[in-house]
């Protein structure tokens, strides 16, 4: 038996949620009727959410990433494409200066911003990616939670929290090393998947029968918080920061190359509906409007600690 426990909101600390899903028999998928975040509970003890981020979770699809350094080899130019997106909007606000990002797998990016001139550092929970970051890209990495991350005060320009915040089990303790290590003119780029109620997974819900909010969520238990732009804006001004700019992007470009979504459905109505969605260009379309409209699958906050 899994060892699992009952949670709190971890956005506005009430015990009062509704129950949307329950997935793989023990975990469920909650809704707090106060503040609207979706999270996890019950969900995994403390030593069974570091227990998931052994050597399988870079390599194993069924726990977190299918094997992804070669993931990254085989679809290169669509990694570099993300990369120059990215590089392009720090640049708006830092051109250069000390990096660090937080859950930096193998180092992949870093040292793509090392290259460009940045002097780079990172922090992974995986023991098995952390080492190679360190041992063969030879990057400055910690392999410890952030919390427990050792850099001076004010000592970063910019702070990357892209694909972390969902994951953590901790929002307090990993903000306020973020608030003690980032410079007062620094900035925190923070990116989560707008999982569960953004408007395609409203679709997905609709076409497979079934409720708002109750289909699967991506990456249970690793993901332990589903943040909408509202709630992912309230948890990062709770924890002392101010938003300079939201941007909104298609999440998960590389996972829908590696796995193209189905259309299979036991019911030939939504099957043929999904069909129309994935296979007729309708997607496609949507999909290029939805970040001009800030409704894209992925929500990214630009931000700065409050003085």
């Amino acid at each position: 038996m899994r060892e699992v426990e009952h949670v709190r909101c971890p956005l506005c600390g009430t015990d009062d949620a509704r129950l949307l899903s329950v997935q793989k028999e023990v975990y469920g998928v909650v809704r707090c009727r106060v503040c609207g975040l979706t999270y996890l509970s019950p969900r995994p003890t403390k030593e069974g959410i570091a227990a998931i981020y052994d050597e399988r979770y870079y390599k194993d699809a069924t726990v977190g990433y299918p094997d992804y350094l070669k993931t990254f080899h085989e679809y290169h130019e669509t990694f570099m494409e993300i990369f120059d997106e990215r590089l392009r909007a720090i640049s708006q606000f830092k051109k250069g200066g000390r990096i660090l990002e937080v859950g930096c797998a193998y180092g992949l990016l870093l040292d793509y911003f090392r290259k460009r001139g940045w002097e780079t550092y990172g922090v992974e929970l995986s023991q098995t990616s952390a080492s190679y970051a360190q041992q063969v890209m030879e990057l400055e990495v910690q392999n410890v939670p952030l919390a427990r991350a050792q850099f001076p005060e004010m000592f970063f320009d910019v702070i990357l929290m892209l694909d972390v915040v969902e994951h953590l089990d901790d929002h307090k303790s990993a903000f306020n090393v973020v608030r003690r290590i980032l410079k007062d003119d620094g900035v925190l780029v923070v990116q989560v998947p707008y999982e569960l109620f953004h408007w395609e997974k409203v679709l997905n819900a609709i076409a497979s029968g079934k409720r708002p909010g109750a289909i699967a969520p991506d990456a249970v238990p690793a993901h332990l918080c589903f943040f909408t732009p509202s709630t992912l804006r309230l948890m990062l001004e709770k924890h002392g920061f101010w938003v300079l700019k939201r941007e909104s992007g298609n999440y998960g470009r590389i996972r829908e190359q590696v796995f193209p979504p189905s259309t299979d459905s036991k019911c030939p109505i939504c099957r043929l509906l999904k069909v129309i969605y994935y296979r007729l260009g309708v997607r496609k379309l949507l999909r290029w409007l939805a970040p001009k409209l800030k409704e894209g699958s992925g929500i990214i906050f630009y931000v700065r600690k409050r003085s």
